[in-house]
C-alpha cells in the first residue's frame, strides 16, 4: 500500500514540473526564500559592512516579487 502512495506522489512531482506555470511560480517562490533568508542571516550578524549586501538583496528580492 505504502508503494502505491509513493508513486502517486512521486508521479503528481512529475506531473507539477511539466506545467510551466507551476515552474515558475515555485522557482519565483525558492528565490524569494532564498534571498529572504540570506538578508535575515546578514541583518543577525549586525556588521558595517553587509549594509551593501543587504541593499542588493533587497534590491533583487523587489524585482522577483513584481
Amino acid at each position: 500500500m505504502e508503494s502505491l502512495t509513493a508513486t502517486k506522489y512521486r508521479m503528481a512531482q512529475y506531473d507539477t514540473f511539466r506545467d510551466p506555470e507551476k515552474c515558475k511560480y515555485l522557482t519565483k517562490w525558492i528565490l524569494k526564500e532564498k534571498l529572504e533568508s540570506q538578508t535575515r542571516f546578514l541583518e543577525s550578524l549586525s556588521r558595517e559592512d553587509a549594509k551593501e549586501t543587504i541593499w542588493h538583496l533587497r534590491k533583487h528580492l523587489n524585482q522577483a516579487e513584481s
